[in-house]
């Protein structure tokens, strides 16, 4: 046992509201956590069963340890709202050390239904007297009919239908927004290093002599995809003065913030070369797009700018594509709020 420390056409398809993710932000809790270990204090999240396993819930008014930002593994503020999760998702090579985040959809899986899954991820910012510093790459998304058992701190020996398949390792948040469509009636969902360490990349980053691939979670979400429906935002409440995604909010958006174009056409012709979101009056924003593992091949912050199909000045291969947008917007009782919106674009050449 482990110690415990080209020319091509775009077709835009909109998603509908209504996470399958319940809690997906951690901020509804039974009890303040009070030491490290403490998952089981988080509303709707397991820790896959294990009688050792024991991920960390932190919050900005938690006790000592589990006080927001400084934690034992890293400097660390939340994505939004006020929680985290925390976990190993392996020890040192050849050590096979797992712990697991689980959680009960709201409803299982259509089989055939298209669906946009996504997480923030990070490492946070190291400290001196950290154990962690190590990053590992096949992070996974596992759908399974039925909760997962894991025994001990053993790895669990089943195949996550979605990774991160890079060695993942960032002092920053990370978006991941995956394309998947259910082959299953899941009623779960799992995250974890799933598998045995042999065939993993297992990566010493910071640190002499660390321990652990630590990592935070934050805005686990999940949302069907429909032909037809508008997509509707995904609202995130956002204090006024707080840091989100990496920078100060300070603008307002409006009742229609952006027109998304349906098609584009990068044939180089000079016109509608581009996949751009039109913003009325948006000073700030973040325009993402994302490909079928997940990882961002386009960001922006400039509302001028737009995809032109292409990652690193090559073609982008045929497939679908995960666009996201966030930006300040006011509630009903204008208060600033955190707002986040996702749609699916498919690449044909």
């Amino acid at each position: 046992m482990y110690p415990r420390i080209v020319a091509m056409l775009f077709f835009f398809v909109p998603i509908v509201a209504g996470s399958q993710i319940l809690n997906g932000s951690f901020e509804q809790y039974s009890t303040m956590p009070v030491n490290m270990g403490q998952w089981q204090v988080v509303n709707g999240w397991e820790n896959a069963g294990s009688f050792i396993s024991s991920p960390d819930y932190y919050h900005n008014n938690g006790t000592e340890q589990t006080n927001l930002p400084e934690t034992p593994f890293a400097l660390v503020h939340p994505y939004h709202g006020n929680a985290v999760m925390g976990l190993i998702a392996c020890g040192k090579q050849n050590t096979n050390v797992r712990e697991y985040i689980s959680t009960q959809l709201s409803v299982p899986l259509i089989i055939g239904q298209k669906y946009i899954v996504g997480l923030k991820i990070t490492n946070g910012e190291k400290t001196a007297t950290s154990l962690a510093g190590i990053g590992v790459d096949q992070l996974g998304l596992l759908f399974s009919v039925g909760p997962i058992i894991q025994t001990d701190q053993n790895p669990i020996f089943e195949t996550p239908q979605l990774k991160i398949e890079s060695v993942l390792y960032t002092d920053e948040w990370r978006s991941y927004n995956f394309e998947f469509t259910a082959t299953a009636a899941s009623t779960h969902l799992t995250f974890g290093l799933f598998g045995s360490d042999d065939d993993k990349q297992i990566t010493i980053v910071e640190g002499a002599d660390p321990q652990f691939a630590y990592y935070f979670l934050d805005g686990v979400t999940m949302d069907k995809v429909e032909d037809g429906f508008s997509h509707i935002p995904n609202v995130k409440e956002t204090p006024v003065n707080s840091t989100v995604g990496g920078y100060h909010p300070n603008s307002l958006g409006v009742d229609q913030p952006f027109f998304i174009p349906n098609t584009f056409t990068p044939d180089g012709d000079g016109n509608n070369d581009v996949f751009k979101p039109i913003p009325n009056t948006i000073k700030e924003w973040e325009f993402e797009i994302f490909n079928k593992w997940g990882g961002r091949v386009f960001f922006t912050t400039d509302e001028n700018k737009g995809w032109d199909g292409t990652c690193g000045g090559v073609y982008c291969e045929n497939g679908s594509y995960v666009w996201q947008i966030s930006y300040i917007d006011l509630d009903d009782q204008h208060r600033q709020r955190w707002v986040e919106t996702k749609g699916i674009i498919n690449l044909v050449r």
